[in-house]
């Protein structure tokens, strides 16, 4: 169902307007998953270390979300950058790629 709701909702330069959101939803269930597992294995529910992670997962996520967001505006931006550079006649700069070592 992801998948067709990808196809669907993509145009074909982008990703599609509710990643951030999904991904935000995706860290934070995790995180309570986690949490669970946690509580399960024996921990107190709001000891140090379930509370850090519950804590740090709910801090997380939002952070990941509007990672993604930025990242679609900086793609959408770019793209509109060199179509307009493409209707001026000038050709895009060559990007160059990471150099990881």
């Amino acid at each position: 169902m992801l998948t067709l709701a990808w196809h669907v909702e993509t145009d074909p330069a982008g990703t599609p307007r509710w990643l951030p959101i999904s991904v935000a939803i995706g860290v934070a269930t995790s995180t309570v998953g986690l949490w669970q597992a946690l509580i399960g294995g024996g921990h107190a529910p709001f000891s140090l270390l379930p509370a850090v992670v519950l804590g740090g997962g709910c801090l997380m996520a939002p952070i990941f979300g509007l990672t993604v967001y930025l990242a679609q505006r900086a793609n959408a931006q770019a793209a509109g950058f060199d179509k307009v550079r493409h209707l001026c006649g000038k050709s895009p700069p060559r990007r160059r790629k990471a150099n990881i070592t």
